[in-house]
């Protein structure tokens, strides 16, 4: 606000100059206004690091020195947000330097380009003297003497070069469009804040209420007080009259005690008497008599007497508790007169928050400049989202939890040749019947049991009928109440690795059989002690102490010695020479035990060769139960190692791509779970929509994301709001990008035709949509069909304007207690154009009453079926509204998802589902 009358003096100020100096020199004359202007303007322009500049330097590029003096004159009066102000000049276009603010005057605007290029995104103010160029300016100087508009802002190029505008002065230099989002944007928070101040307003009348009622409250309890006060001394005084008669009574039960005393020594005294002249007792019998009569009067009242007594003291405690509570009472007085004094403080602190609000709006606009800031960055992070579920090699099928097929990406169509409508077409849309695997059943079953991922293989074919092994994993996807949603499968080609293990599972059945002869040979050896020479295994003789004695020829063909080349060149003697650890204690075994052993070995043939070998030592056994022979038969295993290093190399390749699938499909997932928070941020606010109905909405995606959305655009000034539940082509990822390219359509609709008309909505819909997927050139047939209803308020009468695609309007009459249907345009928007005559949209017009209720629906209810494939249907779906319109619209909500959860017994939701309950 400050800045606002700062410029408007400023303005003001310039205007009366003009004026002034109309007689004088108007070069001059204008050098100075346009040497003000540039101060103006740098006052309302926001650089990146405006806290840490010191000193403003104002840059002038420019022939003559008029504005330049003028500039160097005002810097030494005049500051740039309270900063000094320096002032250079260029006069050749290679010396200009960086500045924060530069003037370029009229007679180099033909350099304009080349001070673009030095410029170049630096946060440097660019100011213009009436340059044609429309593109490549940022504040122009208009000419003085044309029309009453003074400068002309381009706030693209100034926020491109990072810095910001205020909106005082795109009131006085924006474009038409700026204006009127200027205005439009200024209205709403108006709007907004003027609400808030009705609501304080009202919480203010209704605190001021509730003080005057506490007020007269306490008027009265103030005359109550007076009254319980009197009463108060009533009973002090007669407190007192009772104490003294209670005095009294003491005195004389003291005096009767006392005379009783005398009375019972003087019956002592008789009775002693008695005693001493039994005589006398008899002649006095009928006096002692007497006297005991009249003895047991004064007990009878000494006991009434007591009880008097009692009965006055419970009334003076009966009078203490009363005194006990009155006083509570003034307590209680006390302290809410304590409590009112803060709520009347309370209310005072309320009118100064109320002061400071003004303030709060001018921050709105920095808030709302971070909130396109982060819509674009989500418009990024869907289109990063879009690229990996398109581009990733990998088959991905996203199928519900019965296993039906509801999205492929391009990946499975590379892999397979099909589009999901000819794989449907062509095999079956669910992956149980569709899969070539026998396992599959019990694959998803077990899926489904366990509620994680399970990975199969299988043997498929093309569309081109070429064979391929493929690796599935199939993925549950949870919902928050633990229970499945979704399945996706992502499919991988193996084929070249079910070639690989297939060939090492050949080699290894080889190997096998080669093992099992070689220990057959073993066997035939322990029992005949002797081994033929032709054997194609190599075969040694020692003695009982290890001595090399004799070799077959097949020794000499494996390793390439003879005996006595290798007991001169190698070794004499298996035990001694050897440093292997295995083959020792194999030797010491077979020493110990008499039994044969074998161990394995890395050797070198005479050529220097590695070789492995499996050595089979069989000891021969005298009768003296000693080692007599050993018989060594070495067996060639190098290849059945080879074998065995090239499994463990494709078993590393095998994992190592599993991780790399699992981490793709870990990816695909995170991706499509903050898709879900990116489409959450185009739905409608609670707290926006009620400033204008009341409302409750069924919003139940099929996916993670969803295909449908609900949108809202309300127009105050125009007493007018319009509601619209909207369904895309798919639903899931599919169908969110279609979301999100629709609601950003129906906003640029709105924002540029405030109040038009539904049925053209929809008409400008299909055009943009079609242009938008580029339908005219390719194949997209995506497109939405949507319930569009426009609420007008006016004189207390209220007409709803209603333009569907493929989709009917509800209306709940409240008065007559019907329901109302306005129908659609079967036409959807958006697809490939047909051949045959456009059926053209249609606004249906009804009056409605304050009260009644309109239903805006996607077809996701109605055509949900059930366990017999049955549709919920449009009928049922017009009783169920009939049964329950009266009703609040909480209760309506829960009825419906109610009816529709029996409906569905268990059934897999088959499409995404909104229905937005809207009282008017």
């Amino acid at each position: 606000m400050h800045k606002l009358i700062k410029l408007n003096t400023i303005v003001i100020f310039l205007i009366l100059s003009f004026a002034a100096y109309s007689q004088t020199d108007p070069d001059a004359q204008n050098d100075r206004f346009r040497a003000m202007w540039v101060y103006n303007i740098s006052n309302n322009v926001d650089w990146p690091n405006d806290d840490t500049i010191r000193t403003y330097v104002v840059g002038v590029y420019s022939n003559s020195d008029g504005v330049y003096n003028e500039l160097v004159t005002l810097s030494k009066s005049q500051k740039i947000k309270d900063k000094p102000v320096k002032i250079v000049k260029f006069t050749r276009f290679k010396k200009i330097t960086k500045t924060h603010i530069l003037y370029v005057g009229y007679d180099n605007n033909s350099d304009i380009y080349r001070v673009n290029s030095i410029l170049d995104n630096t946060p440097t103010l660019l100011i213009t003297d009436r340059i044609d160029d429309v593109d490549n300016f940022m504040v122009n100087i208009l000419p003085f003497d044309q029309g009453a508009k003074r400068i002309e802002i381009d706030k693209t190029n100034i926020e491109a070069h990072l810095l910001g505008v205020t909106d005082q002065l795109l009131y006085h230099g924006g474009s038409e469009q700026e204006l009127k989002d200027l205005y439009s944007q200024q209205k709403k928070e108006l709007d907004a804040q003027i609400t808030l101040l009705q609501q304080k307003k009202a919480e203010i009348e209704t605190l001021q209420n509730d003080f005057e009622e506490q007020k007269e409250l306490l008027g009265e309890q103030q005359i109550l007080l007076q009254t319980q006060k009197q009463q108060l001394q009533q009973m002090t005084a007669t407190l007192e009259q009772q104490k003294l008669a209670l005095q009294k009574n003491e005195s004389m039960i003291l005096e009767q005690e006392m005379l009783i005393k005398q009375k019972q020594t003087e019956v002592q005294q008789q009775i002693k008497e008695m005693n001493d002249k039994e005589e006398i007792l008899n002649q006095k019998n009928d006096e002692i008599l007497a006297k005991q009569y009249e003895l047991q009067e004064l007990e009878d009242q000494i006991a009434s007497s007591k009880s008097a007594l009692s009965n006055a003291n419970q009334t003076i405690e009966n009078q203490k508790e009363t005194l006990k509570i009155v006083a509570i009472f003034l307590f209680v007085i006390f302290i809410f007169s304590i409590f009112l004094g803060a709520a009347l403080r309370k209310n005072s602190r309320m009118n100064k928050e109320l002061t400071k609000k003004n303030k709060e709006i001018s921050d709105k606009n920095l808030r709302i400049e971070h909130q396109a800031l982060l819509l674009e960055n989500t418009n990024k992070e869907l289109e990063k989202l879009s690229i990996v579920a398109e581009n990733a090699q990998n088959g991905v099928v996203i199928m519900d939890k019965l296993g039906n097929i509801e999205w492929v990406n391009a990946g499975f169509t590379k892999m397979y040749g099909y589009t999901l409508q000819l794989f449907i077409n062509e095999r079956d849309i669910n992956i149980i019947k569709s899969s070539s695997s026998p396992e599959i059943q019990k694959v998803y079953q077990r899926c489904l049991e366990e509620k994680t991922p399970v990975t199969y293989e299988m043997k498929s074919t093309t569309r081109n009928g070429e064979n391929m092994y493929v690796k599935t994993t199939l993925t549950p996807i949870l919902n928050e109440k633990d229970e499945i949603d979704k399945l996706v499968a992502i499919d991988t080609d193996i084929s070249e690795i079910k070639k690989a293990n297939d060939e090492i599972t050949k080699q290894h059945q080889q190997i096998t059989a080669q093992a099992n002869e070689l220990k057959n040979s073993n066997k035939e050896l322990e029992k005949l002690s002797i081994v033929v020479s032709e054997t194609n295994n190599a075969v040694m003789i020692t003695d009982g102490h290890g001595n090399i004695e004799w070799v077959n020829p097949a020794f000499t063909k494996t390793f390439g010695y003879t005996l006595d080349e290798f007991t001169s060149k190698v070794s004499k003697n298996i035990i001694a020479d050897t440093s292997k650890k295995n083959v020792k204690e194999s030797i010491t075994k077979l020493y110990e035990t008499k039994q044969p052993v074998s161990y394995q070995l890395l050797t070198h043939n005479k050529e220097g060769n590695e070789i492995w070998i499996q050595a089979n030592l069989t000891p021969i056994i005298n009768e003296n139960n000693e080692v007599e022979k050993i018989i060594v038969v070495d067996s060639d295993i190098t290849f059945i190692k080879e074998a065995e290093k090239e499994i463990i190399e494709k078993n590393y390749e095998l994992t190592t791509q599993k991780e790399q699938i699992e981490e793709q499909n870990n990816k695909i997932e995170a991706s499509i779970k903050y898709a879900q928070t990116i489409q959450q941020s185009i739905l409608p606010l609670k707290t926006v929509t009620e400033q204008f109905f009341n409302s409750e909405i069924i919003f139940k995606p099929k996916d993670i994301v969803s295909g449908d959305f609900y949108w809202f655009f309300g127009l105050k000034e125009s007493h007018c709001w319009y509601a619209a539940s909207v369904d895309c082509t798919g639903h899931g990822v599919p169908g969110a990008f279609m979301s999100l390219i629709s609601s950003r359509i129906l906003n640029e609709i709105l924002i540029q035709n405030p109040n038009i008309e539904p049925s053209d909505i929809l008409e400008q819909a299909d055009t943009k949509i079609r242009s938008a997927l580029m339908q005219d050139k390719t194949n997209n047939n995506d497109g939405l069909d949507i319930a569009l209803a426009k609420v007008i308020n006016t004189d207390n009468q209220l007409i709803v304007h209603f333009a569907g695609a493929k989709r009917n309007l509800f209306i709940y009459q409240n008065n007559v207690n019907t329901v109302k249907s306005l129908p659609g345009t079967r036409r959807s928007i958006g697809g490939i154009k047909r051949t045959r005559t456009k059926t053209n949209f249609v606004t249906s017009k009804a009056e409605i009453e304050k009260g009644d209720i309109l239903y805006l629906m996607t077809d996701g209810y109605i055509d949900q079926n059930d366990k017999f494939r049955k549709r919920y249907g449009s009928v049922k779906t017009e009783e169920s509204i009939l049964k329950i319109g009266n009703l609040s619209l909480v209760e309506q909500k829960n009825i419906l998802l109610k009816e529709l959860n029996n409906h569905m017994q268990g059934t897999e939701q088959r499409d995404d589902i909104t229905l937005w309950i809207i009282k008017t």
